[in-house]
């Protein structure tokens, strides 16, 4: 038997259900009057008109959901709908599945769909561009018809051979076809428009798996939708003072991604810009920003902790803090081996070996209070995160921070702190492990 959650104040969730339905859906508008995210987990189908003109949803989960079919009609007409993540598993998408969601901007296709309806998006005013997997193999009629803003369609040149350009423009002479060959990778635009206008950040997705750190440039100011979604191997971005907008699910699955700073000087978020960063431990959060947002539009569905600031000395007075936290367990840990090599005198003069404190005493002293339960790493990550101004740039042509050193310096603190800890963490499970075999 299925269930519905609250993900977060926003978010209804639905596991555990084999037919998602109409009357599913209502009951989700009942518990919670004001969500506008849809999460699905565990789920096999949705049924033919399930959310069929459903003004409240805006964006829909389903990459990770399970679902394997999804009726004809189920989104039609969700006048609000503005971004949709289709299921892995999904091989078809029925008729007029997305017709007449005017708002919807964004659409990612799984790879391994296999056919496409007709009339799927048609009316979809707001959508300017898409990409088509390369295993679809049929497509239905007027897919794209009344889709006055789209711009340009990627697929694959095997679909274009089969059907012919107008078939799949449905006969709008304004969108280009960027055509991928499946044997050779090479591209060709088929259109008018210059192809830089259309051009997305890692739009290919081995380039997204390989991204693990991010130094955005000094004069950006604005993070597209989406513009590192499924970058998954990401675990730092360094975003900097004049950024003024992120825009809706721009980190989206970023799973390893562990502490983010939003600069002063961001005026609007989009909305579940965090959603799947799994592993993320702390947001750093300007106060006035906080004011106009709550915490849980920030965490989305994870357990990242919000953190209010004013300005960016806040920012590194926390990582002092932090790094002296650190670097006091560095000489605790010192001291604790010091003792251990205290020479033991027996009864009659005679100097034995060296002492070896028992596991009790190790795990004692290690529990001392007030030590950071940072790790090394996220403290590197965090010092990483922290916004640059522009009064920390050369003032020649170099883009190199002024405080490229000290981060360094930090750096170098920091491991050596973490290389003695693990020292000593070594030696506690190496007694554990021994007295284990004792007994």
């Amino acid at each position: 038997m299925g269930h519905i959650t609250q993900q977060t104040h926003n978010v209804a969730r639905f596991s555990d259900f084999d037919l998602v339905t109409s009357e599913d859906v209502e009951a989700a508008e009942s518990l919670m009057p004001e969500f506008y995210g849809v999460l699905f987990h565990n789920c096999y189908q949705i049924t033919s008109s399930a959310f069929y003109a459903n003004n409240r949803v805006e964006i829909l989960y389903m990459n990770k959901s399970g679902i394997i079919t999804i009726g004809s009609f189920a989104f039609n007409k969700c006048k609000n709908l503005k971004t949709a993540y289709l299921p892995s598993n999904l091989r078809y998408i029925y008729n007029s599945l997305f017709e007449g969601c005017e708002k919807l901007e964004e659409i990612v296709l799984p790879e391994g769909l296999l056919s496409i309806g007709d009339e799927v998006f048609k009316g979809c005013f707001s959508l300017e561009e898409i990409t088509i997997p390369e295993s679809v193999c049929t497509m239905g009629a007027d897919v794209f018809r009344d889709c006055n803003n789209l711009h340009s369609i990627r697929l694959s040149k095997k679909l274009v051979e089969t059907y012919g350009e107008a078939y799949i423009k449905s006969n709008n002479e304004n969108i280009k076809l960027i055509i991928y060959d499946e044997d050779s990778d090479e591209e060709s635009n088929k259109g008018s428009t210059n192809s830089a206008e259309s051009a997305t950040l890692y739009e290919n997705e081995a380039e997204r798996k390989c991204i693990k750190n991010i130094e955005w440039p000094m004069n950006a100011k604005v993070i597209e939708k989406s513009a590192f979604s499924k970058c998954d191997k990401l675990e730092w971005i360094n975003l900097p003072e004049g950024l003024k907008e992120i825009g809706q699910c721009a980190f989206y699955g970023c799973e390893s991604l562990t502490d983010v700073v939003i600069p002063t000087t961001v005026t609007e978020i989009g909305k579940s810009i965090f959603f799947d960063c799994f592993s993320l431990k702390k947001i750093y959060v300007p106060r006035a920003l906080l004011s106009r947002y709550n915490e849980d539009y920030f965490k989305c569905n994870t357990n990242a902790e919000v953190i209010c600031y004013d300005s960016i000395d806040d920012l590194y007075e926390e990582y002092n803090s932090q790094l002296n936290k650190l670097e006091a367990k560095k000489e605790y840990v010192r001291n604790i081996v010091k003792k251990a090599q205290t020479k033991v005198v027996t009864s009659n003069g005679f100097v034995g070996a060296l002492r070896k404190p028992s596991t009790e005493e190790y795990l004692a002293l290690r529990r001392r209070p007030n030590f950071s339960d940072v790790t090394s790493e996220q403290l590197e990550r965090f010092l990483k995160s922290i916004p640059r101004r522009s009064s920390e740039y050369n003032s020649s042509n170099d883009s190199t921070p002024n405080l490229k050193l000290a981060n360094t310096i930090g750096s170098e603190r920091i491991a050596a702190s973490a290389k003695e800890i693990k020292s000593f963490n070594g030696v506690i499970r190496k007694n554990l492990i021994a007295e284990k075999k004792k007994k």
